[in-house]
């Protein structure tokens, strides 16, 4: 079965990496729980597999009227192709294109408003780089909302979720090779630390900040534990300060 997708997209943005030729199997229904999209509980979407010669080359799911969300290319049961999201509250509009090569992202992403105005990009190389991701204020303003720093396709580095003065945190986590390897702070809205943190870990375990710093001394991967730091201003990598922030599509 060949699946007709006709949207009025982000300047026309999508061209699907699923070969149209591929033939179309539903494999899981849509659910959701009760008063999900009002509430943010669950929601799973139908998901229909598409193959060809025996071999998946991608899916698509689609919410609770049909209408395509997330469409993801694949080869060797990996993502390979652009991988294209909507949004789940206004589906006629592209949110997210990410190029993807054997699994890893590769090249450069585009995130757009619920305009249809790009919002910005970020690059990556065989999955090695900064993940951006973008939000509007109130006024329409665009600024980066989270960072995440991966190498070879896994979070290696800091993750931050930045409020919209882009000189402050709400939270950041430290990574190495997937596992959580640092610090994790959270922060409330008027800037005050929250309850519980810091929390500090290694290799995904968290410890007692003793154990850490006896550790970190041994370790270059983790962080060293700065008082200081528990405020939450952050002083951001050069590579995405010079990012374009918002730019016509």
């Amino acid at each position: 079965m060949t699946l007709l997708i006709e949207k009025p997209l982000a300047k026309n943005a999508y061209r699907s990496d699923i070969p149209p030729e591929a033939e179309e199997k539903v494999v899981s229904f849509y659910t959701e729980d009760e008063n999900a999209r009002q509430q943010g509980g669950k929601i799973h979407y139908e998901r229909r597999e598409y193959i060809l010669d025996g071999e998946l080359v991608g899916y698509r799911q689609f919410d609770h009227d049909g209408r395509l969300i997330i469409e993801t290319p694949m080869k060797n049961l990996r993502k390979h192709g652009t991988e294209y999201t909507w949004y789940w509250y206004n589906p006629d509009q592209l949110s997210l294109c990410e190029p993807y090569e054997n699994g890893r992202v590769h090249g450069t992403a585009k995130q757009w408003a619920t305009d249809g105005t790009l919002m910005g990009t970020y690059t990556m190389d065989h999955g090695t780089g900064f993940d951006i991701w973008r939000n509007q204020d109130d006024e329409g303003k665009v600024f980066i909302s989270e960072i995440h720093s991966l190498l070879n396709g896994k979070l290696n580095g800091f993750q931050w979720w930045l409020n919209p003065d882009q000189k402050t945190v709400l939270g950041e986590r430290h990574w190495n090779n997937g596992y959580l390897h640092g610090i994790e702070r959270h922060w409330e809205e008027s800037g005050r630390l929250s309850e519980g943190y810091p929390k500090f870990y290694i290799d995904d375990r968290e410890v007692p900040k003793s154990i850490y710093i006896q550790e970190q001394r041994r370790d270059a991967a983790l962080p060293a534990y700065d008082p200081r730091e528990d405020q939450n201003a952050r002083t951001f990598p050069q590579a995405i300060v010079d990012e374009p922030k918002s730019s016509a599509a």
